[in-house]
């Protein structure tokens, strides 16, 4: 499991998973119990939880996107904004629709419109997807093995396509297929 939260009270970001303790920042947590990543968040005040199913490399998701909230404006030098929390939680809510065990894990990466981009390069698959809004996500993906066509289109809520082209990853890399 892994959960996201903005805390009212602290002005921090917390992301939760598995049984391991990694800190981002010097708050207190106990490392026998689970994994915290918390990071200061003095501009997104509310609070949000969320929950994302099991797969190896949630630790590594829950990283990345806790360096993500942690932004702040100008993180690029060239006046990118910061991520918004809008976003942060498109991009949980979207690990959550499309996360296979078997799969590598994603790179998740600021984009200097104020967006997230997922990112998978491996075992012969070239996955990105940009999100373009809370709701619409730009999705490209080229198979390099050549099993299935190129495809480069706008999703909203039909992930039928995403999921599908995660879980090939995870069976390629579960069968130790590269390209």
């Amino acid at each position: 499991m892994l959960a996201f939260r903005w805390h009212d009270d602290a002005a921090r970001a917390t992301v939760e998973t598995g049984a391991f303790v990694r800190e981002l920042s010097p708050i207190g947590a106990n490392p026998a119990r689970r994994h915290v990543l918390q990071l200061p968040s003095p501009n997104r005040p509310s609070s949000t939880a969320l929950t994302v199913r099991p797969a190896a490399w949630l630790g590594s998701a829950a990283e990345q996107l806790a360096r993500i909230a942690a932004l702040q404006e100008d993180w690029d030098s060239y006046g990118a904004p910061p991520i918004s929390r809008a976003r942060i939680v498109a991009a949980c809510d979207l690990i959550q629709a499309v996360a296979d065990d078997r799969a590598p894990a994603p790179t998740l990466v600021p984009t200097p419109e104020g967006s997230i981009q997922l990112e998978w390069h491996s075992h012969g698959i070239e996955l990105e997807v940009l999100m373009l809004s809370d709701t619409e996500m730009e999705v490209s993906f080229e198979d390099l093995l050549g099993e299935l066509p190129e495809y480069e289109e706008v999703l909203s809520f039909d992930l039928t396509l995403l999921t599908k082209y995660v879980r090939l990853l995870g069976e390629r890399a579960q069968e130790g297929r590269d390209g």
